[in-house]
């Protein structure tokens, strides 16, 4: 008797797993052995050979289904913006059909030797994922000096400005239409002999922080109508603080410690304000007669702020808070400098 429960709940068992594959009445067995697709390529490389920087080429990958079964594309995948993939999804290849995967590959911003690759996913149970390649040898028609505007840090309140040289190679002959960008950068063209000079402006409102663009420089080029010349800037306050946080450390009764609070800019400034916001143990609290400052009297482009803290017996456990400065320059920011430190009893 028992061992006939337990044939029946091993059959009950076994049929609730089918049905929650989604096999009902198909066996696991049968379902391993449905008939597949077998996709086969004429080629998997396509090789342009040398070509002109900008041109555009599409070459159609031909596939044929040589399984039993049907053969299905779940998926093509470029391996960047440059490689545009087109072929029919959803479309169920039966045996000995044919289809088409077609590939363009925009030339216009590289040079020298290009290989790109395109990945395929099929329900070909012998290889799952092909690989297809594109590859040509790109001649760059113009040269580009540099090919990347790398302003580095640049202060807010003053104008940042790098030049970018376009050069015809050999005969080649072109001009320089116009440049395209955000109202964060001013521009200016200017031809020189052969070459053409491109003024490239950070404009002082840029917000603080990482700087990304892109120009564009659209010119009558047989194939290169646009080059694409990108930008990068670490944007910075009018005034910049070292360190930009202070830690005092533990500081015994009666002990006192000093940090230097250094602030550059690209113009002359003076100190106009300071303000202190402090906290101890989450508690805010007057940081007069724990907190001294000294300032500097003239403007210069790099002033010194001595801070003094003492553990004068008011307060026990953590301290800590900003120190903010103002300043006299236009931009009118303020810079907060954090602090910490701990009060021993």
């Amino acid at each position: 008797m028992s061992n006939m429960i337990h044939i029946l709940v091993a059959t009950l068992l076994g049929q609730m797993l089918m049905s929650s594959l989604g096999y009902g009445s198909v066996t696991v067995v049968e379902k391993m052995n449905e008939k597949r697709g077998r996709i086969k390529f004429d080629k998997h490389v396509v090789d342009f050979g040398n070509v002109a920087r900008g041109r555009v080429f599409t070459h159609n990958f031909t596939f044929h289904n040589r399984g039993d079964g049907v053969l299905r594309i779940h998926g093509v995948h470029g391996g960047c913006g440059c490689t545009a993939i087109e072929f029919e999804k959803g479309k169920v290849y039966r045996k000995g059909d044919k289809g088409q995967i077609r590939v363009t590959l925009d030339t216009s911003n590289f040079s020298g030797k290009l290989s790109k690759v395109v990945t395929v996913l099929t329900n070909d149970r012998r290889q799952r994922v092909h690989l297809l390649t594109v590859k040509a040898n790109i001649q760059n028609d113009i040269l580009v000096q540099p090919p990347l505007i790398a302003f580095g840090s640049a202060f807010i309140g003053r104008d940042a400005h790098r030049q970018v040289k376009l050069s015809g190679v050999g005969q080649t002959r072109f001009i320089v239409e116009r440049l395209v960008h955000s109202k964060n950068i001013e521009s200016n063209i200017r031809q020189v002999g052969r070459d053409w000079i491109l003024d490239i402006y950070l404009k002082p409102a840029s917000k603080v922080g990482k700087f990304r663009e892109v120009v564009v420089a659209e010119t009558n080029h047989q194939h290169l109508k646009k080059i694409k010349i990108p930008i990068t800037a670490d944007v910075v306050g009018a005034v910049k603080s070292q360190p930009d946080y202070i830690e005092f450390g533990a500081l015994a009764k009666a002990m006192e410690e000093k940090r230097k609070i250094i602030l550059n800019s690209a113009a002359p400034f003076k100190v106009n304000d300071v303000r202190i916001s402090m906290f101890v143990n989450g508690k805010k609290v007057d940081a007069k007669d724990t907190i001294a400052l000294q300032l500097p009297e003239n403007p210069r482009s790099e002033n010194e702020i001595t801070v003094s803290i003492t553990n004068n017996e008011k307060h026990n456990g953590s301290v800590y808070g900003d120190i903010e400065v103002s300043t006299d320059l236009p931009t009118k920011e303020s810079i907060k400098v954090g602090f910490y430190a701990f009060f021993r009893e």
